[in-house]
């Protein structure tokens, strides 16, 4: 499976690289099975923080990375601008005035790690 989808890309860091990873496996003819009686916990960012500076930064970050990197491109700078225009008229009345400046500096970092990883 590695050899045809490869491994998880690094860009990420944190958050959407195993998104990623299983988009690119999806790709290339692999499935996904929900089996009912599996069990996995997993404790929401233990590690980060809910809402956490570090959270927001490298969510939205990552996702504009991931939908640059895998979509067709007018589709994701459509999915980008909703996303944005969201974010902008909707967000600042829900999120902390910081919690927002964090998020709309991420999606131009996204744009940046993109253009960068060409």
């Amino acid at each position: 499976m590695f050899e045809k989808t490869g491994l998880m890309d690094e860009t990420y860091f944190v958050y959407w690289d195993d998104v990623d990873f299983v988009y690119r496996a999806r790709k290339q003819g692999y499935s996904l099975w929900y089996i009912p009686e599996s069990v996995l916990w997993h404790k929401e960012s233990t590690s980060t923080g809910v809402m956490s500076d570090f959270s927001i930064r490298f969510s939205f970050r990552n996702m504009v990375y991931f939908a640059l990197k895998n979509y067709w491109k007018p589709y994701a700078i459509y999915v980008l601008l909703i996303n944005v225009l969201y974010s902008m008229f909707v967000l600042p009345i829900k999120w902390p005035r910081d919690k927002w400046r964090i998020k709309m500096k991420a999606y131009i970092e996204g744009w940046h790690l993109y253009q960068k990883s060409k």
